[in-house]
């Protein structure tokens, strides 16, 4: 006889969430949902899914998957009253996927194992394209014997589930794979051919004092002087290219 699937409780239920809860509902798990703005909940729920505060999912479910916006709203979420580890039944599991801090994965770890709640962060990568096609990559920390337990759920919703190590190493790895891509944006944007801004938007980065110099010999059209002309000033080595404006992005100081 076919085991019943766990009851799935998901909270966060956002750009990522909603299609990472849609896979499991479609995939025959039991699911409750949680949104600070239900309206977002609602077409799960229209789909089969129930409405519940995170009290309650923590009580009633078997396996509970955050994906919230920032580590104070997973301090909040855990630690909080009535929180996440104050309310989760012995046995039931834990799994934050949201972009956190390694510190903070540790410290729910800890405090859920003296509960009897074993707790994991497993953050993803793949975006939100990722999430719709159910093709993340799933970076998971956790004690093995948890992992296993909780793996067919999280193939659900990735096409590369692994384990980095324990309490934290997800994070740790999330972290890694952010700088690898910020590196390789960095490392294109400076061999790009079309890296050099042209003149106009190039002059526009001067110092008004320099913009406004008057130009040192007659105008070309009417032969006087005029102080529309703009002149180069003797050195910009002081003015960095990569903090000029431009059209799209204005002051926007990025270097890429």
């Amino acid at each position: 006889m076919q085991q019943p699937k766990p009851r799935v409780g998901f909270i966060g239920t956002g750009v990522m969430g909603a299609p990472m809860a849609g896979h499991l509902l479609r995939a025959g798990y039991p699911l409750t949902v949680f949104n600070r703005t239900r309206a977002k909940a609602e077409p799960l729920v229209r789909l089969g899914a129930r409405f519940a505060g995170p009290a309650d999912i923590a009580a009633e479910c078997d396996v509970i998957i955050t994906m919230v916006g920032f580590p104070e709203d997973v301090e909040q979420l855990y630690f909080g009253r009535d929180g996440l580890i104050e309310r989760a039944a012995p046995g039931s599991f834990l799994i934050d996927a949201t972009t956190s801090s390694p510190e903070l994965a540790v410290r729910i770890h800890e405090a859920a194992k003296r509960r009897g709640v074993r707790a994991m962060d497993a953050p993803v990568s793949g975006g939100d394209v990722g999430a719709r096609n159910a093709t993340l990559s799933i970076m998971v920390g956790a004690d093995p014997d948890d992992f296993d337990a909780v793996l067919p759920i999280l193939r659900v919703m990735g096409a590369t589930v692994e384990r980095q190590g324990g309490p934290g190493a997800g994070q740790h790895a999330k972290m890694s794979n952010q700088i690898a891509i910020a590196s390789g944006l960095l490392v294109s944007a400076r061999r790009s051919p079309t890296r050099r801004k042209p003149a106009s938007i190039r002059r526009s980065c001067w110092p008004a004092s320099v913009r406004a110099r008057p130009a040192a010999g007659p105008s070309r059209t009417s032969g006087r002087a005029s102080s529309a002309v703009i002149s180069r000033p003797a050195s910009t080595s002081s003015i960095s290219s990569r903090t000029c404006a431009s059209p799209s992005h204005p002051r926007s100081g990025s270097a890429f």
